[in-house]
């Protein structure tokens, strides 16, 4: 996920092992039945009591899963952007790319970032707001 403001990016790093608790199966031991009935329900016009029985017995068993958690936060600070105007934030999610753009005095400035999936490699790629002049600094904070 990135956001942030022209001056600071902050991009969070996701991997897909990182949770927290422990793992568990929340599925009822009769979610079958419970699924055939609805569906007779349903077949039969039932929906008040099919959407009674649902909310009901459906429900997750003990906790409702694992919470995902974020990998670490990296920061990309541009000194000198606090002052940025049409400022403009993109995403595309087809093709896993996100990007911003503002005009920075006479100049039009920004960055994409992506990282499609099958890769599992994050990028970013930053245009300098002048041709003579761009500098940023990186951290990363867990």
């Amino acid at each position: 996920m990135v956001f942030g403001a022209p001056e600071r990016e902050r991009i969070q790093l996701n991997e897909e092992t990182i949770w927290a608790g422990g793992p568990n199966n929340n599925v009822k031991p009769n979610a079958l039945s419970v699924i055939r009935q609805l569906r007779e329900q349903l077949r039969a016009g039932q929906l008040v009591e099919a959407q009674a029985l649902a909310q009901t017995q459906m429900q997750p068993y003990g906790n409702s899963g694992m919470p995902y958690q974020m990998a670490a936060n990296v920061y990309l600070d541009f000194s000198g952007h606090e002052k940025a105007a049409h400022y403009q934030r993109d995403l595309d999610i087809s093709r896993a790319v996100a990007s911003v753009s503002y005009q920075l005095g006479a100049f039009r400035t920004g960055g994409r970032y992506s990282a499609p999936c099958p890769i599992r490699l994050s990028s970013c790629a930053s245009r300098p707001a002048s041709p003579a002049r761009s500098a940023a600094s990186l951290a990363r904070k867990a």
